[in-house]
């Protein structure tokens, strides 16, 4: 924030009385700064004492002789966005160097060149009265407007309402992100920058600094933001950010500073109400999912409770995704994407699980879903699969999340990757996951019909396993074999016929095949355990 709330510009600076005879020496548009404090400093060392807004006032005394010293400290300065120099020449130097000048146009500065009569503490009095009796005006200003605004923020339902009020009275459209990367936009910055996910948010505060200008690329278009920041004793936070082109006034930020602790408050009232919601319904949808809540009565009344909508007529599925699956994803990240699924799906963690509980046109689109919720937020699909159950009544809850949770471990039984993985598609596996893998029998096939091409594979670096999996896939046609293997015809049959000759088969009847694909799947499901005992 402004070290001081009033300001006088250069032309008011140089109507004052004890400048009277000063010429200004910079550009004329350097008239226009603001002056917010006036200095006198005659030590060499004065970098250390300068901020922005201010005017010194000097004889340059400590480089009468070393110019080119004043010179080098002369383009510090600038960049620092002093309002700039009123210097009284002839005491200690003849005049004011020509560099000087053109350093003052070139950035704006404003440089005063004093009479030789010019009393310093008379410049200092009276520019610093005026500049206080123009705090005072604008004191009065903010007080008046706040207390305003205050009143109908008192009168606002919510973050977004009372938001609005102070966009309002500003006339500068207005949005604040908090310590979560929650974002809350007023209506004038809702429609500039529509909405903004957790890592624009993030973007947003690496970039801004509190008290001042900054400017990013959002959306495809360069955006200036005036940002505020607020903090409490827990260390949480709130940017408070104004899109403008030019620095706000000393009455703008005035009212910002007193409305924006009370909008804070409003924040973190919000999230605490939104949490205490969460954890009940949390409760509820875990009490269904565990079987306590049965009967159809008792589900529809505490639902009611938890603010949640339930259609008694509507099956009801369980997707569960595995927590372990998001590791590439950043804890907050994958907090933030869970909070934008609460918009869409009734969700709980369970079990180091995310469960998410779908209607049935939810399950019916659950892959298009997926890409929205997935993919546009550049999550690797490889890093998720979705395991799905069939859906049924509201009431049947737990037996669906016991579904779910049977098609997650048949999945990683059978080494199955895909995005979304329904009861339907595990096919025979879900018979075969019933069986011992461990049992004689079991073996005794993966011996017969799996083991001599695996070992030919490896010997001569082939893909004869590959080859019949895929032979399989394709319903047994060999020239869709060959083009999802990207391989000749001919090839693929030689490698079929190798594949009898290896196995000693003496026809190819649909017995020898089921046992083949038997085999295969059974193969498929021991590959976590072979390859846990090879290393």
């Amino acid at each position: 924030m402004n070290k001081s709330i009033g300001y006088i510009t250069g032309e008011e600076f140089m109507e004052l009385a004890a400048v009277q005879g000063a010429k200004v020496l910079s550009a004329p548009k350097s008239l226009h700064r603001r002056i917010g404090k006036v200095n006198i400093l005659e030590v060499p060392d004065i970098e250390k004492y300068v901020e922005e807004d201010e005017i010194i006032i000097s004889t340059l005394f400590p480089f009468k002789d070393d110019l080119e010293e004043f010179i080098r400290l002369l383009r510090k300065l600038a960049k620092r966005n002093i309002t700039g120099f009123a210097i009284k020449p002839r005491r200690f130097i003849q005049t004011i160097p020509e560099e000087v000048i053109t350093i003052a146009r070139e950035s704006d500065m404003l440089l005063i060149e004093l009479p030789d009569d010019t009393v310093f503490a008379d410049v200092v009095y009276e520019a610093v009265q005026k500049i206080s009796n123009k705090s005072v005006d604008l004191f009065l200003q903010i007080q008046k407007r706040t207390e305003a605004l205050l009143l109908k923020m008192n009168q606002s339902r919510g973050i977004l309402e009372t938001m609005q009020c102070i966009e309002e009275e500003l006339g500068i459209p207005l949005f604040l992100i908090d310590s979560r990367n929650k974002s809350f936009l007023a209506p004038g910055a809702k429609e500039r920058l529509g909405d903004l996910d957790y890592d624009v948010c993030e973007k947003i505060r690496s970039k801004a600094s509190d008290g001042k200008m900054s400017q990013l690329l959002l959306r495809n278009r360069q955006v200036k933001m005036y940002t505020m920041e607020v903090h409490d004793q827990n260390l949480s936070s709130m940017l408070l950010n104004l899109i403008t082109g030019e620095p706000i006034s000393g009455v703008e930020a005035g009212i910002l500073e007193n409305v924006a602790q009370m909008l804070f408050i409003q924040v973190r009232n919000y999230h605490i109400i939104r949490e205490q919601a969460r954890k009940y319904k949390a409760n509820f949808l875990i009490d269904c999912l565990k079987g306590i809540l049965v009967y159809q009565q008792d589900i529809l009344k505490y639902a009611a409770d938890a603010d949640i909508q339930i259609d008694s007529q509507s099956k009801y599925g369980v997707a569960i995704l595995n927590k372990e699956e998001w590791r590439p994803m950043r804890e907050q990240q994958m907090k933030f994407l869970m909070r934008q699924w609460e918009k869409e799906f009734l969700v709980v963690t369970l079990e180091d699980n995310v469960v998410l509980i779908l209607n049935e046109k939810q399950l019916e689109h659950l892959e298009e879903l997926f890409e929205r919720y997935f993919l546009q937020q550049q999550i690797p699909a490889e890093n998720i699969c979705i395991y799905v159950s069939d859906g049924d009544a509201i009431t049947s809850l737990a037996k669906e999340y016991q579904q779910a949770l049977r098609i997650k471990r048949i999945a990683g039984l059978c080494n199955l990757k895909r995005a979304v993985i329904r009861y339907r598609d595990l096919g025979s596996y879900t018979v075969l996951s019933l069986l011992p893998m461990g049992h004689p029998e079991i073996l005794r096939m993966e011996e017969r019909f799996v083991k001599p091409i695996q070992e030919y594979d490896t010997a001569h670096n082939t893909k004869l396993l590959e080859t019949l999996s895929t032979y399989f896939g394709t319903e047994q046609n060999l020239r869709e074999t060959a083009a999802c293997m990207y391989t000749h015809y001919n090839t693929i049959s030689y490698r079929m016929e190798k594949i009898k000759e290896l196995l000693n088969l003496p026809k190819w009847d649909a017995e020898i095949q089921l046992q083949l694909q038997i085999a295969l799947k059974l193969w498929n499901m021991n590959f976590k355990d072979r390859n846990e005992a090879a290393r």
